[in-house]
């Protein structure tokens, strides 16, 4: 123990910045920051906690076609900005077309954003206090599971932090030509994250420079022009290319900001009170969490503090205070997903910035305590982030299991799913390539695009999603029962989840496509059936597939 008290304490520097040791620890963190994230990673390689036939089938084929050559929105159906399908073609092209790649795709940006928050906190804390944030992280950050495409959101978050702490540290304007470009690069992975980056750049901006009574320079004067102008005009004119000349139906359903277009809308005083209520019932749920979360207050009022003390070095004071501003800043403006909406897994969000406020704010608050006092703290928060991660690790020793793998050419993963439904799945994609010509394809509905990607198959229309609040006009239901005639299609797979009582979702036929649904209950019938059609249709859970085929005449 008293090895560790000493490495501690070598490794320390003052809050002053000072010149580091002449061996780089920075250099040699940094290293062990990579190598550290890929370890904590790579048991998930291989294995995914569930996998929907939807939102993931989604992207899988998306990411299959975009690489293909078929743009986003236009010719096929996505809701985020248009430049994951691209990076995940890539990984595709690199290491095969099997969800194992995206997989291992996904790893690479979590270590990224990991690495990213070591960089940013380095710069104003001891490094080995900021690789315990990046540990953190990995070990306790929610995983946006429902999409692969949100994780490079926060990779390039991450980088964006990184270059206004920089910011923070020398006022160099490169640093923020250079968080313009990750701003750019966030709106066009999710535009409504983009933006809020964007604003919340411009606010944090104008504060530092209206408190440091910065001159508005030349230079300056283009990084506002950028953010007002350039950046805005790039993003439109970027969307506007992929989104022309769709119909006002179509733009809605790729991006769908209305109330109407979405099934869940709660006010935002509601949310927030539910949020907060939240962070308090998981702070008292047991005697871990109340005595770190007794410490993050202590730290967080030791730290304020440390900003108002007049005997602190006022350069010190400013760049706390600007670090801890920012964080605040971003973590309000990413909340604004979850207030709208008030779904919990859009809270995953702002999390990363809690993550670094709460190692910011703990680095500091307890620098005048003794290094015996902070080696058991930091060994403490160390041995909760190594007994979580061994916990993961054994979920994840323990399914993976013969009845858990998805053995389809391109699966080639364990799943958490049950093992009926991928049973299921394989059965019924199995059916479909056996009785298919090669250049024959199915329709799937409601939501079932995970099926195209797995038979090698190409939707027949560009819409891959059927549910009430998608909100499918007559006139769309016309021009895809003709694309079925015209591409003449004889098969349809149709799954459980076309008749849910669930929100937004609804009755094929009846409550949304009453159309489409006549269309195919005239000309279709039923040969094969797979999967639970007894218990109500779920996820990524109580999946049934029925295979139709066109009635002879």
């Amino acid at each position: 123990m008293n090895v560790i008290f000493k490495m501690i304490n070598r490794l320390s520097f003052s809050y002053e910045m000072k010149p580091k040791d002449s061996y780089h620890p920075k250099i040699i963190f940094f290293l062990l920051t990579i190598i550290t994230g890929i370890l904590i990673l790579s048991p998930s390689y291989n294995f995914q906690p569930l996998l929907a036939q939807g939102d993931h089938g989604r992207d899988l084929y998306c990411f299959k076609v975009a690489w293909d050559g078929q743009l986003p929105f236009k010719d096929y159906w996505w809701v985020y900005g248009p430049l994951m399908p691209y990076y995940y073609g890539i990984i595709f092209k690199i290491l095969g077309i099997k969800i194992q790649s995206i997989l291992i795709g996904k790893i690479i940006l979590m270590v990224l954003s990991g690495v990213f928050i070591y960089l940013a906190l380095s710069l104003f804390i001891p490094y080995y206090v900021a690789i315990m944030a990046a540990i953190w992280f990995w070990v306790f950050n929610d995983d946006f599971f429902y999409t692969y495409n949100h994780v490079g959101g926060i990779t390039f978050l991450m980088a964006l932090i990184y270059c206004l702490f920089r910011y923070i540290r020398q006022p160099k304007v490169d640093y923020l030509y250079w968080g313009l470009v990750n701003i750019l690069i966030l709106s066009l992975i999710k535009i409504n994250i983009g933006l809020s980056a964007l604003g919340s750049f411009v606010i944090f901006l104008s504060i530092m420079n209206i408190l440091s009574q910065v001159p508005l320079t030349g230079s300056m004067k283009r990084i506002f022009f950028l953010s007002f102008v350039g950046l805005p005009l790039i993003m439109g004119f970027i969307y506007w290319a992929l989104l022309h000349p769709l119909p006002l139906y179509a733009i809605r359903q790729c991006l769908p900001y209305l109330d109407v277009d979405h099934p869940y809308n709660t006010p935002v005083l509601k949310t927030t009170f539910l949020f907060l209520k939240s962070i308090f019932q998981n702070m008292i749920s047991n005697w871990p969490n109340s005595i770190f979360g007794f410490i993050i207050i202590v730290s967080s009022v030791k730290t304020i503090t440390l900003i108002f003390s007049k005997s602190t070095d006022k350069q010190l004071r400013n760049n706390i205070f600007f670090a801890v501003l920012l964080l605040v800043i971003f973590y309000l403006a990413a909340f604004h997903e979850f207030a709208k909406s008030g779904v919990v897994y859009r809270t995953y969000w702002p999390r990363p910035f809690s993550i670094l406020l709460i190692f910011l704010v703990i680095a500091i608050g307890t620098q005048k305590l003794s290094r015996w006092i902070r080696g058991l703290l930091y060994v403490a928060i160390l041995c909760l982030a190594g007994l979580n991660f061994y916990g993961q690790y054994q979920i994840i020793s323990h399914t993976k299991t013969a009845e858990h793998y998805l053995s389809l050419e391109r699966g080639k993963v364990f799943l958490g799913n049950n093992p009926e439904w991928i049973d299921t799945v394989q059965n019924a994609s199995n059916y479909l390539m056996t009785h298919l010509k090669k250049e024959e394809t199915f329709f799937a509905l409601p939501y079932d695009p995970l099926y195209y990607y797995l038979t090698d198959k190409k939707s027949p229309t560009r819409q891959s999603i059927f549910f009430e609040h998608i909100n499918i006009p007559p006139e769309q239901e016309e021009k895809i029962i003709s694309e079925l005639e015209n591409k003449n299609v004889n098969y349809v797979l149709l799954s459980s989840r076309a008749y849910s009582t669930n929100r937004g979702l609804g009755f094929l036929g009846r409550t949304y496509c009453p159309i489409l649904g006549k269309y195919i209950y005239d000309h279709f019938e039923p040969i094969a059936t797979f999967g639970d059609w007894q218990n109500p249709p779920g996820w990524a859970w109580n999946h049934g597939v029925k295979i139709l085929k066109r009635k002879a005449l």
